[in-house]
């Protein structure tokens, strides 16, 4: 933790969204059972270790998307907190849990890259919340991180149709350090997933460099 952060925690600590006890925005007894179904991110139809069935496989370049929680009621509320109040601490502890959901993944194969944010949000921020996710999940799974995608658009998502949303993410990436993707297992990780455009989106770029899976992980979907 930097000096600057822990001066902030210190003057004001990260209190409990569900109790207000002091220590984190989520303590053990409030957070939540990683208990969202496993399933086909693209049909909805149950699929064990939420791998993309047989039937959506040609639709989509992610093999499996893990989701911890419906975004409802406390993870919510977390979600806001690092998007929006914003809190380095709340996002961290959204890569911490999901962290916890991921399946085993293998050290030697897999990379861990986040979707980057539009860089008006990070300036808004002064932090790319995704990154920050990202750094920790890997952290807790030791991982290797990878910075390979760069943001190609500016679009702002929220309040934007489905369709928008489509249309905003063609072409939104680009990838870099592709010789160090080649043949590669990459984690892609996110903190939310509405309609799956930036996630595909960013998928289809990696695939294209030469990534040989890509597995999704989200803190939640809407």
């Amino acid at each position: 933790m930097k000096i600057l952060e822990l001066i902030v925690s210190l003057l004001s600590p990260d209190y409990c969204l569900g109790c207000s006890a002091a220590g984190t925005w989520l303590c053990e007894d409030c957070t939540p059972v990683n208990d969202y179904p496993e399933m086909c991110h693209v049909c909805k139809k149950p699929s064990i270790g939420s791998l993309t069935c047989k039937t959506c496989a040609t639709k989509s370049p992610l093999v499996a998307l893990h989701v911890c929680y419906e975004l409802k009621d406390l993870p919510k509320e977390l979600v806001w907190k690092a998007k929006y109040q914003p809190s380095r601490s709340a996002a961290r502890l959204l890569g911490d849990i999901a962290s916890k959901r991921a399946p085993y993944l293998d050290p030697s194969d897999t990379l861990v890259q986040h979707i980057p944010t539009a860089p008006s949000r990070i300036r808004e921020r002064a932090f790319d919340q995704a990154d920050l996710i990202a750094a920790q999940f890997a952290r807790c799974r030791h991982l290797t991180r990878v910075k390979c995608l760069k943001r190609l658009t500016y679009h702002h998502q929220v309040g934007s149709t489905r369709k928008e949303r489509i249309d905003h993410m063609k072409n939104a990436f680009g990838a870099t350090r592709a010789k160090d993707i080649q043949g590669k297992t990459i984690v892609l990780v996110d903190d939310v997933y509405t309609t799956g455009a930036t996630m595909e989106s960013a998928a289809r770029t990696l695939r294209k460099a030469g990534a040989k899976r890509i597995v999704g992980i989200v803190f939640a979907r809407a």
